[in-house]
């Protein structure tokens, strides 16, 4: 497995689903087999977020709001991937209460897209952590989150992903 870490660009998804119409992050069923569900470390938190900062240059936890106007609204508008009418396994982003709870609720086999504390599982962050897998999220080779929205995203949820 190809996992780097600070791979979270969501904004790279914009590009690579415009690109890729009908992938749009469904794993085929022997990826779903596969796709590990932690990360082989926890991310690491020591980074430079895009969001996030206090003006003294202390990182704070981002709130939802930021996590879901920088980094999720935007690539809704532009790809459209997780959108309705038919959001991959209705897993959908936007508008911003149906994004959250998309986000901290249990998919239908009964996994976690993210759990609350933990910088090393949950469905969304081995996806957006991992590269160049059938799983990778946003889903192309080279389509990537930046380092900087990884960072502001892992902090999101290390703080236990509040609303």
């Amino acid at each position: 497995m190809a996992v780097v870490g600070r791979r979270l660009g969501l904004c790279a998804c914009c590009a690579a689903a415009s690109t890729l119409v009908g992938s749009c992050g469904s794993p085929s069923p022997a990826a779903e087999e596969t796709e590990p569900s932690c990360l082989p470390a926890p991310v690491d938190l020591n980074c430079d977020p895009a969001y996030g900062l206090a003006a003294d240059g202390v990182t704070i936890a981002p709130t939802f709001q930021q996590v879901f106007d920088v980094t999720l609204a935007h690539c809704n508008a532009t790809a459209g991937c997780h959108r309705a009418p038919n959001p991959p396994h209705g897993f959908q982003l936007s508008p911003i209460d149906t994004a959250y709870q998309s986000l901290t609720t249990k998919n239908a086999q009964g996994e976690d897209h993210v759990i609350p504390g933990n910088v090393k599982c949950g469905k969304v962050l081995v996806r957006l952590e991992s590269v160049d897998e059938p799983w990778s999220m946003p889903p192309g080779s080279g389509a990537h989150l930046s380092d900087a929205e990884l960072c502001s995203f892992a902090h999101w949820v290390a703080n236990g992903a509040p609303r």
